[in-house]
């Protein structure tokens, strides 16, 4: 008992030095739960791990029964865009969808950056994907937003020290800079949604559809722009429910624009516990 005890308090004092960043040390001094590793556990460091993981041993494990998986980033690593506007999404086995699947991407304080344009994430269906400890960095030419939802039952959150950032979706047509929900949900519990650019609408956030629903209870979207409407947040057709976090020093270039938020006549909103009147835009928001 006490060899186990000395060993506890080692590998603690040896966490503290190396800022935790180790998961199985993290794991033991609580900052990640135990019960959260009931998974399959994947460490890459490098492009083709990534598209190995995510295109072959996911897939494989998925069809031998396992439904929860994380990936944990050792480095920093470029992959390609996702550009195939219906069918292709970051985790299927090359013909559909993997359904009903829980992935968290852990990046240690990494990133994980596009080479090219592109969605980085794309989420569909019954899929759950958290993000934590990582930087998802854009593309400076982009026709694409950095993260895609859909699925009615699609999920998207983000956790502390998470980034959404850098990714310049420019074309006129083109909405939602950071984050584009179609349909699903998206919780954003800390974080940091910046410098993400739009030619349209939307450059922090972008909902529509009347079933995306954005949840925020932390984090910070900042410094993000919109060419259109809505530099903070666009709520064209979905529901949005701040419950708390930080809207501030945005831009929208357009008149009346709502350099925090925009929100259209099909738009739900309620900040602090009050609705919000749609057809409006926010220059502010508590």
């Amino acid at each position: 008992m006490k060899n186990k005890l000395y060993l506890i308090a080692v590998l603690l004092f040896c966490c503290s030095l190396s800022n935790c960043r180790n998961p199985w040390m993290e794991k033991i001094v609580g900052n990640l739960i135990k019960d959260e590793y009931d998974g399959m556990v994947f460490r890459i460091a490098s492009r083709s791990e990534w598209e190995i993981i995510v295109m072959e041993k996911i897939p494989t494990a998925y069809e031998e029964g396992a439904r929860k998986f994380y990936i944990i980033l050792t480095e920093n690593i470029g992959v390609d865009g996702i550009t195939t506007p219906t069918t292709t999404y970051t985790f299927n086995d090359g013909f559909s969808n993997l359904s009903n699947i829980n992935v968290t991407i852990i990046g240690n304080g990494h990133t994980l950056s596009l080479n090219d344009k592109g969605n980085l994430l794309k989420i569909a269906g019954t899929q759950t994907v958290t993000i934590r400890d990582i930087t998802l960095k854009g593309y400076n030419s982009n026709s694409y937003a950095l993260v895609f939802v859909q699925g009615n039952y699609a999920d998207f959150t983000m956790e502390n020290g998470s980034i959404v950032t850098g990714n310049t979706s420019d074309g006129t047509d083109n909405n939602g800079g950071g984050v584009f929900v179609n349909s699903g949900t998206f919780n954003m519990n800390g974080g940091t949604i910046s410098n993400n650019v739009t030619g349209n609408n939307g450059g922090g956030v972008y909902l529509t559809n009347g079933l995306g629903v954005f949840n925020m209870n932390g984090g910070t979207i900042t410094g993000n722009t919109a060419n259109g409407y809505g530099g903070g947040v666009y709520v064209f057709n979905g529901t949005f429910t701040k419950n708390g976090g930080t809207v501030s020093g945005n831009t929208a270039n357009n008149t009346s624009g709502g350099k925090a938020l925009f929100v259209t006549t099909f738009g739900i909103v309620t900040i602090g516990g009050i609705s919000y009147p749609n057809g409006a835009y926010y220059d502010s928001i508590p």
